[in-house]
């Protein structure tokens, strides 16, 4: 499938030298600052293997347990594999570039808009779905030039596997795959259909991921009582015009190279054969702006048309001055040098605000889920408070008595409270955190016998219905927090409080069962 033996040693020798650059970058980096509460959370259910999870399908948190198991639960196993996925989209980004025909510059130039693009620097750097899930919307492109150029109908099984896990990585694959479908209907290439080879793939696909889609149909479809919670909760702040504008801004200067590839792919005559690709990219844009995706939703899609931009823009300097190549380099890497705080976690902490002030002046906004604007972007204040939290916690736990520490639960309000205690258990000695949230309530034992309680949650209490002690204990400081993280202790309980947990769960299960 990957023949070096295609590029000449100058190309192999900057391609693995991107590739490293891109690797190093988050080696070094990706440590800086904690977990965000995703993270987290991904970990903690990779302690609890399954089909299928609410929040997400079953590779991400295997990637987790898979990363613990072998490098250890540290910051930087966790995110190994998000820069390894970073590192093989360079690789396919050039992959992709010879076979549309580019050389070395156009490897340089696509290579370069990717890796530096601020957007990939924070997928790359966090270990959530969407870095694994960009790796295989670029397998698939590359896999689908593949089919085009060398008329191997190999290629079409390779992509059902690919398409296959994608699904098992995030469901917004189906998003690309219908919008690659549409793509093939517009274009000649449709002739393909009448072949049995995509049915073949699609029969692939749909085999890898029966067993999700089983785990989904056995609790009920999750999948859309979360798209429906976003839809109200998210999305309803997205309109059409940011969405859009999101889209020419999020890559900064790398709209240099992947705009030029669109317009390649769409109007150039010897891109004719990969004109489904472009025609994919609109449909796919019309989809989420219909659906009122969120922006990331799309940016698997754009290394694609990077590849296909370095083709396009190598072909229109090739025969100019080399002044004219190394400042148009120069325009391409030196901004982005700039924006790198934005996508890599390299600032030292104190100076975070001063640097997102900064670009707040040049219309680089900080906007979050809610459609507000703060000092800094929310993956990185979630990211902060959370060691600070656990400490605290493990402070009120191992001040109490030993008669009331053996009797003690501690409960996490939310999914981010419950993974980071869990993820810090072994360090300052806790037990395992109760909750009944999110996926937990699908594996969570329930509480061996408890008459005080550890609480930490967002939302303040000023008493409790079940203890007749109830004392605010502290909260989160860290100035970057997004989380406030109420830390309460309550004891003396009003009820018998092990029968109206275990009651508790019951009921959550039912619902979930019923549904």
């Amino acid at each position: 499938m990957f023949r070096s033996k295609d590029f000449t040693q100058s190309e192999k020798n900057w391609l693995l030298f991107l590739i490293a650059c891109k690797l190093l970058l988050h080696f070094f980096t990706n440590h800086n600052y904690g977990l965000h509460r995703d993270e987290f959370l991904y970990w903690d259910q990779g302690n609890h293997l399954a089909w299928g999870f609410f929040e997400v399908p079953p590779l991400t948190p295997l990637m987790g347990w898979l990363a613990t198991s072998f490098l250890g639960d540290t910051i930087f196993a966790l995110r190994f594999f998000p820069a390894m996925a970073g590192g093989i989209i360079v690789l396919l980004i050039g992959l992709m570039v010879k076979e549309f025909g580019g050389k070395k510059w156009a490897i340089i130039l696509a290579c370069l808009a990717y890796i530096l693009s601020p957007a990939f620097l924070r997928a790359n750097t966090l270990f959530q779905p969407v870095c694994f899930n960009q790796m295989w919307w670029t397998l698939v492109a590359f896999l689908f030039i593949k089919i085009i150029n060398s008329k191997e109908n190999k290629y079409w099984y390779f992509l059902g596997i690919v398409v296959g896990f994608g699904w098992l990585t995030k469901y917004s694959i189906a998003f690309f795959m219908v919008a690659f479908l549409l793509g093939v209907l517009f274009t000649k290439e449709r002739k393909w259909l009448g072949t049995r080879h995509p049915y073949i793939a699609i029969a692939i696909a749909s085999l890898i991921a029966l067993p999700n889609i089983w785990w989904q149909y056995r609790f009920g479809f999750p999948v859309v009582h979360h798209m429906n919670e976003l839809a109200s909760t998210q999305l309803i702040n997205i309109n059409p015009l940011g969405f859009i504008s999101s889209q020419l801004m999020t890559h900064a200067t790398g709209l240099l190279i992947w705009i030029p590839g669109l317009i390649w792919l769409l109007a150039s005559k010897r891109a004719k054969p990969f004109r489904p690709l472009g025609f994919a990219y609109i449909f796919l844009i019309l989809i989420l702006i219909y659906l009122s995706g969120k922006s990331y939703y799309a940016y698997g899609v754009y290394p694609m048309l990077m590849a296909a931009g370095g083709v396009a823009v190598s072909n229109f300097i090739q025969n100019k001055k080399a002044v004219l190549k190394y400042c148009f380099l120069t325009i391409l890497v030196v901004p982005q040098l700039f924006l790198l705080p934005k996508g890599l976690p390299i600032l030292p902490k104190e100076k975070l605000a001063n640097y997102f002030n900064s670009i707040k002046k040049i219309g680089l906004e900080q906007r979050w889920e809610d459609g507000k604007i703060y000092p800094l972007p929310q993956d990185y204040a979630d990211m902060f408070g959370w060691e600070e939290m656990a400490q605290k916690v493990a402070n009120k736990y191992h001040s109490l008595p030993e008669d009331k520490k053996s009797s003690c639960l501690i409960w996490g309000g939310s999914y981010s409270h419950t993974s980071t205690l869990n993820f810090y258990r072994k360090k300052y000695d806790l037990p395992e955190v109760f909750t009944l949230h999110s996926s937990y309530i699908l594996f969570i034992e329930p509480p061996p016998h408890f008459d005080n309680l550890i609480v930490v949650d967002d939302v303040w209490s000023d008493s409790s219905s079940y203890f007749f002690h109830h004392e605010f204990i502290d909260s989160i400081k860290n100035k970057f927090a997004r989380e406030k993280g109420y830390i309460f202790y309550r004891e003396r309980p009003r009820i018998n409080v092990d029968s109206a947990v275990v009651e508790l769960l019951k009921n959550e299960r039912t619902v979930l069962f019923e549904e």
